[in-house]
């Protein structure tokens, strides 16, 4: 039998209870986008490249922050081109830098999106104060989560 650390278990269970809250917060967010034909990875590409404001976006850094691979961001990112909802530009001071911005249609997108989503999430947490809301950020900014690049941004 192979010997392993054994977990406290309010360790054991307050990961796990992180881990599976985040999968079902997540789930109901795809189930609602999939309304939309989009993913909450792709959905996050397009809040990203609206809050950039036509700024250089790095494929590395977006991966970081979602979590993703560079490669798969790179290919999320040419099937949005693909789909029409953002253009990319060649940075004009860093060639190898590409200026992502919204088309009309990926506007248009966000604009039926964006209330229904943010309904969710204000229906998500209705029942935490706003004093539970900072301490959750918090607490969550105190998990290592393996890599130094990746934290929870408290606003």
């Amino acid at each position: 039998m192979a010997k392993y650390r054994k977990l406290d278990d309010l360790t054991f269970y307050s990961m796990l209870g992180v881990l599976q809250g985040g999968m079902w917060l997540q789930n109901d967010l795809e189930t609602y986008l999939s309304g939309f034909g989009i993913s909450q990875g792709r959905f996050s590409i397009l809040l990203s490249v609206l809050e950039s404001e036509a700024t250089l976006i790095q494929p590395s850094k977006l991966a970081v922050q979602l979590g993703r691979s560079k490669p798969t961001i790179t290919k999320m990112i040419e099937k949005l081109i693909k789909d029409e909802l953002i253009h990319k530009k060649t940075s004009v001071g860093d060639r190898r830098g590409k200026i992502l911005t919204l088309t009309e249609k990926g506007e248009d997108l966000l604009n039926r999106i964006i209330p229904g989503y943010n309904l969710r999430i204000q229906q998500m947490s209705a029942s935490l104060s706003d004093e539970e809301k900072n301490s959750l950020l918090q607490i969550l900014s105190k998990i290592n989560f393996l890599n130094s690049e990746r934290e929870i941004q408290i606003p």
